[in-house]
C-alpha cells in the first residue's frame, strides 16, 4: 500500500517521511479497531498481509513494530503484534513493492480515494456499533 494525495507542508522530497507517518496512523487505527472487537484476526491478516506487500510497510514494521508490541496489557494487544509478525514473515518471500513518488495530477485522485476510505470506514463503525452495540 502507498497513500497519494495527502496534505503535506514540509520538503517536498521527503516521501518516505510522509509514507512512514501514514502508515503509523494505518497500523495505529487497525490496532484500536481490533483491540476493541471492531476487527477480527482475519482481517487483521488480511490488512497487514496488504501493507508488507510494500518496502514502505516492512520497513515501518521492521523499525517500529517493537513499539506497537510493547502494549502486552491484554491477549489481544499481543495477538496484534504476532499476527503483524506472522504476516511479515509470510511477504517477505515475495519482492516488496518499491517506493515510487505520486505522479503530478494524482493529488486530486489520492484525496478522492482518502475520502472514500473515510467515509467507508466511518460508515462500518456506525453499522458495526448498531449491530454490536
Amino acid at each position: 500500500m502507498q497513500a497519494e494525495g495527502i496534505s503535506w507542508h514540509g520538503p517536498d522530497d521527503d516521501l518516505p517521511l510522509r509514507l512512514r507517518i501514514l502508515v503509523n496512523l494505518w497500523i495505529e487505527q487497525w490496532r484500536s479497531m481490533y483491540n476493541h472487537g471492531l476487527m477480527d484476526d482475519a482481517e487483521i491478516r488480511r490488512l497487514a498481509s496488504g501493507l508488507f506487500a510494500g518496502e514502505a510497510g516492512r520497513r515501518h514494521w521492521l523499525n517500529h513494530g517493537g513499539g506497537y508490541k510493547a502494549d502486552r496489557r491484554n491477549a489481544r494487544a499481543r495477538a496484534f503484534g504476532r499476527i503483524f509478525d506472522e504476516e511479515l514473515a509470510r511477504s517477505v518471500r515475495t519482492a516488496a513493492v518499491p517506493i515510487v513518488s505520486p505522479k503530478a495530477g494524482s493529488a486530486k485522485r489520492g484525496w478522492l480515494v482518502a475520502a472514500a476510505a473515510a467515509t467507508a470506514l466511518i460508515a462500518g463503525v456506525s453499522i458495526g456499533r448498531r449491530r454490536f452495540g
